[in-house]
């Protein structure tokens, strides 16, 4: 697949969280205010299978030492889930690494992949899961995203993530930001306290960078697993 790691122009003239790339957003949003992006959710939503559905944002390119380790643990973690439906935005790093672990660990149980990635319109497929196109552009495709599942799992993040997890929010879905991962997974996970009906233990794994991969695995694990519970 061409153009795996896509990464504005603007950003990396000035930094992930430069200004010129936030603004370069605000003028593709105010251009497409007419877009209605939860009729084409509902479009798309009707070649997922049904709920559980878990929705993973992230980094492109992974920043931290120990990111694709924790992606890799836990998307075999997630694996587990039964009847869950993994929803990706289509590209390499975080994305790729845990929808690759869930897609192996499902073969290897014989059960469903069940992972799908959703991508603007003229974008290659993948690999592997099902490949689902919507928008134009990356905008159009995070907006959309977002509003495929009732829980949103974030590890490390530039603007892309940060515009995911903003939208999550907004939409009412339950967000899990690895904090310990840094960028806007790192930003939202500061800035939020433990919603109510999760564990505050596992909850505050997400931030602790002196937990062991499994345990940190287990309570992202435990995580899902109640918003979904409580969520259905």
């Amino acid at each position: 697949m061409k153009n795996r790691h896509w990464r504005p122009a603007a950003a990396r003239q000035s930094g992930w969280f430069g200004t010129r790339w936030v603004g370069r957003q605000a003028r593709q949003r105010e251009a497409m205010r007419s877009i209605d992006f939860d009729l084409e959710a509902r479009r798309i939503s009707g070649d997922l299978p049904p709920e559980p559905r878990l929705v993973v944002i992230g980094s492109s390119a992974f920043w931290g030492s120990d990111t694709e380790s924790i992606c890799r643990a836990c998307g075999s973690r997630l694996a587990d889930i039964e009847n869950l439906t993994l929803i990706t935005g289509g590209v390499t790093g975080v994305g790729e690494t845990v929808g690759r672990a869930f897609h192996q660990a499902r073969e290897s149980s014989g059960a469903p992949s069940r992972v799908f990635h959703i991508l603007p319109v003229g974008s290659d497929s993948w690999d592997y899961g099902v490949t689902l196109f919507v928008g134009n552009n990356m905008l159009e495709r995070r907006e959309v995203l977002v509003r495929l599942g009732r829980v949103c799992l974030a590890l490390e993040g530039g603007p892309g993530t940060d515009h995911e997890a903003s939208v999550a929010l907004s939409q009412g879905l339950t967000l899990i930001p690895v904090g310990r991962t840094g960028g806007a997974s790192g930003k939202f996970y500061g800035r939020m306290s433990c919603p109510k009906h999760l564990d505050p233990k596992s909850w505050g794994c997400l931030g602790n960078p002196q937990s062991e991969l499994l345990e940190l695995t287990d309570a992202i694990g435990n995580l899902v697993t109640s918003s979904l519970s409580v969520d259905a």
